[in-house]
């Protein structure tokens, strides 16, 4: 007599893909890099993130049924947990398809941005490995105004975003992208706080020194729930960490730096 075989959802089987994939990459990029991920923590063949591991998450993934979303996955996690999970996994899980809506141009110029921001190098990431870099980033990033040793966060995201297929038309000072890019066909803007930003949007802040604000891309996105804030993951130049975080909040809003008040995110037309 044969035993019935358990069978799981359709969604549930994609975000265990997703999960085992992520696993495995996890697992990879520990090996290549001495134990520690992209995002600089540590972990097990076991850990996907702090306090997290694949066994708990897998566990998650199964209970959710064929109604199930990768939201419901989030919220399965609970919002400790979120802020255990590593950034490849949340790519991973939060990736093309997401509650973000995310598009296939997008989700390029993220991981572009992620891939350069690994190169980057020096107290404020603003010199870059020639061997490693791309060459068409260092195109954009050995232009006169900036070159090796002076990558400013408009160069980064000018470089990130030729390297992936698309060039910026204009690229002023960071706070003077909001203005630049107002109404400017192929683009939208979404102000801070009304609408959720997705990977591969560069995010424009005012304020800083001397008022120049900065700008970088947004690599991912885990969007509030309720009560719960979210979060974003950014790639970046010109600053100590050339990837961070920010608290989206459950108003919608993302909370910048003391002094530098984000004033919302620009959106290629290709990745709408």
């Amino acid at each position: 007599m044969s035993t019935p075989v358990q069978t799981i959802s359709p969604q549930a089987a994609s975000l265990f893909a997703s999960l085992a994939e992520a696993q495995l990459e996890t697992g990879a990029i520990d090996a290549f890099s001495g134990g520690s991920s992209a995002s600089g923590s540590t972990s097990s063949s076991s850990s996907t993130g702090s306090g997290l591991n694949f066994a708990s998450l897998l566990s998650d993934v199964l209970s959710i049924d064929g109604s199930g979303t990768s939201s419901s996955l989030l919220s399965a996690l609970g919002s400790s947990g979120l802020s255990g999970l590593s950034p490849t996994v949340l790519n991973a899980l939060l990736g093309s398809g997401s509650a973000t809506g995310s598009s296939a141009t997008g989700t390029s110029i993220a991981q572009t941005a992620i891939s350069l921001a690994n190169d980057l190098t020096g107290p404020n990431n603003t010199s870059f490995n020639p061997v490693t870099t791309p060459q068409t980033a260092q195109q954009v990033w050995n232009n006169p105004q900036w070159g090796n040793g002076n990558i400013q966060c408009v160069a980064f995201v000018a470089g990130a975003y030729q390297q992936a297929g698309l060039q910026l038309p204009v690229t002023p000072n960071a706070a003077d992208f909001w203005p630049a890019y107002a109404n400017r066909a192929g683009f939208s803007e979404i102000p801070n706080g009304q609408g959720m930003p997705q990977p591969g949007d560069i995010i424009v802040m005012g304020g800083g020194a001397q008022g120049l604000g900065h700008v970088a891309i947004v690599t991912a996105v885990i969007p509030p729930s309720g009560t719960t804030s979210g979060e974003i993951s950014l790639a970046q130049a010109n600053s100590p960490a050339s990837q961070t975080n920010m608290t989206i909040a459950p108003s919608g809003a993302v909370d910048s730096w003391q002094g530098m008040p984000v004033l919302g995110f620009i959106r290629p037309q290709q990745a709408q």
